[in-house]
């Protein structure tokens, strides 16, 4: 009897050593399976790159000592998923850098807004592992020094500078508190580069244009130096029992959507058409 009890204690052991053996290479495969890592990038995760960047991608992958690393594909998408550049390398050891060339995407090319990096990496073993980085394209790579000056800001003699919002390229002055009058927008505090177009509330600026005809409010003023476009976009919202409002007639052909004669929201319920043009022959009743 107890002859048969070492024995089917012996068995057990084995089993479970075999268990354990098989545990632990199991455990070391799990490790292997994962696949390459990034340990650094450029861009990062969430990171704007500004407009004229000339910085080379890459991607630090790493790899354990079992699996070295052996290749890598980056691919540059923009936010339809549509390929832009991509470019495959190859890679060794436990820590290896992949690139991908500026002169592929050209920064200064793209749109402003969101993009990816899309990282394919593998060892020799087999193992892959897929990485995406978001990233974005959000303006100039030097900020430049834009302000707004006119007798409806400060005077024509000083500028009052804007600020810069590396997300969307603009250069932007909130809440800012504006009389009727004149402005233009101009840069480094001098006449040499300046930006001016008589539309208003919106429009877009050309160098030595108009002055902006500005009616007095408080504004979010925005312009794109590269573009010319501007608006000034009221700080609050005024009540309106209409959406729009013209004037028609058949001085204009009863034309509802000339903006010519439409009228605008100046406060609460209040409607305002500066300018009109009637016939000679025109009456009121």
């Amino acid at each position: 009897m107890k002859n048969l009890f070492k024995y089917i204690l012996a068995s057990c052991l084995m089993v479970f050593a075999l268990q354990s053996c098989q545990d632990e290479v199991d455990v070391d495969g799990i490790v292997n399976n994962y696949g390459p890592s990034i340990l650094a990038s450029y861009p990062f995760d969430g990171q704007p790159i500004p407009k004229g960047d000339t910085t080379d991608f890459y991607v630090v992958l790493a790899e354990v000592q079992e699996s070295p690393l052996n290749s890598a594909t980056l691919s540059v998408k923009d936010s339809t998923g549509s390929v832009i550049a991509m470019a495959t390398a190859s890679i060794s050891g436990t820590v290896d850098t992949a690139w991908l060339a500026f002169s592929s995407f050209e920064t200064d090319s793209l749109a402003l807004g969101n993009y990816t990096l899309e990282v394919e990496a593998s060892d020799n073993q087999g193992n892959a592992a897929s990485h995406v980085i978001n990233w974005s394209v959000g303006g100039a790579l030097s900020i430049r020094s834009i302000g707004i000056l006119g007798n409806a800001i400060n005077g024509w003699d000083e500028d009052v500078n804007l600020d810069y919002n590396p997300e969307t390229g603009l250069y932007f002055l909130n809440d800012y508190e504006v009389s009727d009058g004149e402005a233009k927008f101009r840069e480094d505090d001098d006449w040499a580069t300046n930006w001016g177009d008589a539309a208003f509330p919106s429009g877009t600026a050309t160098q030595d244009g108009s002055n902006i005809l500005v009616n007095a409010g408080t504004y979010n003023i925005s312009f794109d130096p590269e573009t010319g476009a501007y608006s000034f976009e009221r700080a609050f919202s005024f009540t309106q029992n209409v959406e729009e409002l013209y004037l028609i007639g058949d001085f204009n052909f009863r034309d509802s959507v000339r903006s010519d004669y439409q009228f605008t929201l100046t406060e609460s319920n209040t409607w305002q058409l500066t300018e009109v043009l009637l016939p000679a022959d025109a009456k009121f009743k």
